[in-house]
């Protein structure tokens, strides 16, 4: 009798990953198509790295503006060029459907960046602030429909320090930010940085990496607090969410690569407020909500950011070393010195 169970429940497994493994079949070759509208580029030198990337461009028309995506993946989704687009789902943001869902345009650029793995640099890391920055001023002076008042940031993980990081460095550049289960609590400092742009939290209560208590709710207080319109403040919660390779309830990016409309298993209690402590319904579509805001002016691309003669930008670290020590002498001395370089980017 126990052979017979045993038999059945052999057969009853093989079937179901068999079902399971045509569905991600049929799912996956849904995504190579959508995959293979994308082309590669990288940016400018700075710091001694050059950022790579995927990116899509939709279709334009004449006198048209279009929004700009910047996507910063977790740990492991740079390992390799190419990477950052196959290790997750937001090629989806390129089909006809979802595109119609940006706002005052019909479409909108995606780019997803890579960080440098082969070098041990993640998102989190400061060295690559000026490096990415220098990609999307490259990118936008390559495509003049990107509408440069909606320039719009997602990160999960570790690419949500970059989201931070990239927010915190240049103030009034961004639009919008969406910071997904960040595995550290976002300073009050940084908090005030951001105070005017709208920001949109993700975090699940059973992660197991970004901790819910230690890193989430303060950074969602922080986040509220600092807000100069609460209104523009979103934190969606789960309960739980779809298990990655090493961490439990850790990947709510899943969910944001549907647009939050993910109808797979894997995610329970999902619950969306604003700052006032509103409910907010789980109709949003987070395509709509990162292109609905605007920046007041179109702010100014730095086309000498390529050719930068300032030693900042040297990719010698020698170079760099002299140049950060000779500054700071000048910054103890309170000798006048350039704060922002000839290309834009702030020195300090």
């Amino acid at each position: 009798m126990k052979r017979i169970f045993a038999l059945i429940l052999s057969l009853t497994m093989i079937f179901t990953l068999s079902c399971d493994a045509f569905a991600a079949v049929s799912a996956d070759s849904g995504l190579k198509a959508l995959r293979a509208q994308f082309s590669r580029d990288k940016g400018p030198s700075r710091n001694g790295y050059a950022i790579d990337y995927s990116y899509f461009a939709p279709e334009t028309e004449a006198d048209t503006k279009y929004p700009l995506v910047v996507i910063m993946a977790g740990a492991r989704e740079g390992e390799y060029e190419g990477k950052e687009l196959v290790a997750n789902e937001y090629a989806m943001w390129s089909s006809k459907e979802y595109q119609k869902r940006f706002l005052n345009c019909g479409g909108g650029y995606i780019l997803i960046a890579r960080a440098p793995e082969e070098n041990l640099l993640y998102w989190d890391s400061q060295t690559l602030v000026a490096s990415l920055k220098a990609s999307i001023d490259d990118f936008i002076v390559k495509h003049e429909s990107v509408d440069t008042r909606r320039i719009v940031l997602i990160g999960w993980c570790l690419g949500a320090k970059g989201v931070v990081n990239q927010v915190c460095a240049y103030p009034g550049y961004y639009s919008a930010a969406v910071l997904m289960v960040p595995p550290f609590a976002v300073s009050e400092a940084q908090a005030e940085k951001m105070k005017d742009i709208p920001v949109w939290l993700h975090g699940c209560k059973k992660d197991s990496y970004a901790d819910y208590d230690r890193y989430i709710k303060p950074s969602w207080s922080r986040l509220v607090s600092s807000a100069s319109d609460k209104s523009k403040r979103l934190f969606t919660c789960y309960d739980e969410a779809v298990n990655t390779t090493f961490f439990f309830n850790h990947n709510v990016w899943l969910q944001g690569s549907y647009d939050m409309h993910y109808t797979g298993k894997g995610y329970s209690g999902m619950q969306t407020v604003d700052g006032n402590g509103n409910t907010v319904s789980n109709d949003l579509s987070m395509l709509s909500w990162l292109s609905m805001w605007n920046m007041p002016m179109p702010k100014p691309v730095f086309t000498a950011s390529e050719s930068c003669s300032c030693p900042c930008h040297s990719d010698s670290l020698f170079k760099r070393l002299i140049w950060r020590v000779w500054i700071s002498v000048f910054q103890i001395l309170n000798l006048k010195t350039k704060s922002v370089c000839e290309c834009g980017e702030k020195h300090w």
